[in-house]
């Protein structure tokens, strides 16, 4: 839709319920705009009583889902999928240890092993993977040193996901922020079962602030496995820039 009015089209869907009982857009519910009592005629008390809020439904919807891709200092992201490898190399190598570099060239030259892709869909494929190098006397496997829920996991997962992206574009649009996410809208992602998602809900609300920066907890905090975390990565963040203003402006004639 071009706009959240367009929901008025939707059977069941009033103006009230959507935009709320803030009919003159000033951010207060004045006496005029409090639900009455049918039988009685009397007003409520605050804008609860039997009412939708100031906003309504739209307080919790949105057609804009955007983020710039940078980090959180606002850096730009290492795009894993450069196609000048050397300048690649030489870009992790100012953040990474080597060997997780060397791992990433690596699947870039040679492609994963269970897809055999030499581009990365998601950041999250790193974890659990393995790359299959020509050698003179036949192939080795060389494995990520990202594996499960390991120490280097833990301590590197949030590294790759802060400062690394698979998208050469300024933005990124469309993924939902996994710590803000109600659970309707959590259960609608594909990959997630409904135990899933009451473990996301129970984790997020103990998470530190140093945990909310990354989506890194639902694969080090063990509540997703890795093939469904890696299912789910291209969809979700941990952040946004998308900002909503209601900018009222009053005339008075002098």
């Amino acid at each position: 839709p071009g706009s959240l009015e367009e929901l008025l089209l939707v059977r069941g869907m009033d103006r009230r319920r959507l935009l709320g009982d803030d009919r003159d857009r000033n951010f207060f519910i004045d006496a005029d705009e409090r639900p009455r009592d049918l039988a009685t005629g009397s007003v409520g008390l605050n804008d609860s009583d039997e009412g939708f809020g100031p906003h309504g439904l739209s307080t919790w919807l949105t057609l804009h889902s955007a983020e710039r891709n940078v980090d959180r200092f606002g850096r730009p992201r290492v795009n894993l999928n450069d196609p000048d490898l050397a300048a690649l190399r030489k870009s992790l190598a100012e953040f990474l240890p080597g060997e997780l570099v060397d791992f990433i060239l690596l699947s870039r030259q040679y492609g994963l092993a269970a897809t055999g892709a030499a581009q990365f869909v998601s950041v999250a494929d790193v974890v659990d993977a393995a790359v299959q190098v020509p050698q003179s006397d036949g192939t080795s496997l060389v494995q990520s040193p990202l594996t499960g829920t390991s120490e280097s996991t833990r301590e590197l997962l949030p590294l790759l996901l802060e400062r690394t992206t698979t998208s050469g574009e300024d933005r990124i649009v469309g993924r939902i922020n996994v710590n803000q996410a109600p659970r309707p809208v959590l259960l609608a992602m594909p990959g997630l079962t409904e135990s899933m998602v009451d473990r996301i809900l129970q984790q997020r609300r103990d998470l530190d602030e140093e945990s909310r920066h990354s989506v890194a907890w639902l694969l080090t905090e063990g509540v997703l496995p890795v093939a469904t975390f890696q299912t789910v990565s291209t969809w979700i963040t941990a952040g946004g820039d998308v900002f909503r203003a209601q900018i009222v402006a009053f005339h008075s004639e002098r």
